[in-house]
């Protein structure tokens, strides 16, 4: 995703001049997709797919796997590891029941402050918390909400957790990957 960003920076300027916080299922989500992301990716389809939360406009690759906004922002995304619609369908609709087992957390949000400073952990397509409170790996476990752990409400950091264990599944990941 990194490289299609890159090149489409060559073709548009940089990233946070067109970069638009689309949601759900919209026409502008759609040419969004379409015009800074599908050109530089190698794309078996694109379509619309289902959530919990409405639908949203999906990337499919040819090894099964695919990427979407989340249907409340641009800035969040899923990566699907394979099947989007059986991870979807078989955990209720509910993000919360498929999160760290057959999809995961991205974060796009390539903004700056008032100053022109760049937001580091969102200027490159990066897992959830990625540079969040000191990045360690208790952290990204235990944290209440985001922690990758069974009990959390949300489990968006197991990317970040298994980016932090060097693109790896740490021995003790709680969760059995799905759908492969």
């Amino acid at each position: 995703m990194n490289q299609a960003i890159k090149m489409a920076e060559l073709d548009y300027g940089d990233r946070d001049t067109w970069f638009e916080d689309n949601t759900a299922y919209s026409g502008k989500q759609k040419i969004w997709v379409d015009k800074y992301l599908v050109p530089y990716l190698k794309v078996a389809k694109t379509d619309k797919l289902k959530t919990g939360g409405g639908e949203v406009y999906a990337i499919y690759f040819a090894d099964g796997s695919a990427v979407s906004m989340v249907p409340t922002n641009g800035r969040d995304w899923w990566f699907f590891s394979s099947n989007p619609e059986k991870c979807i369908a078989d955990n209720d609709y509910s993000y919360r029941k498929f999160m760290g087992k057959c999809a995961f957390a991205f974060y796009y949000n390539p903004t700056r402050d008032e100053d022109g400073k760049i937001n580091n952990a969102g200027w490159n397509f990066n897992p959830f918390g990625y540079g969040c409170n000191g990045y360690s790996e208790n952290y990204l476990k235990n944290d209440p909400t985001y922690g990758c752990y069974s009990s959390s409400s949300w489990h968006g950091h197991c990317t970040a957790l298994i980016q932090y264990n060097n693109w790896k599944f740490p021995k003790d990941y709680p969760f059995k990957v799905r759908y492969r």
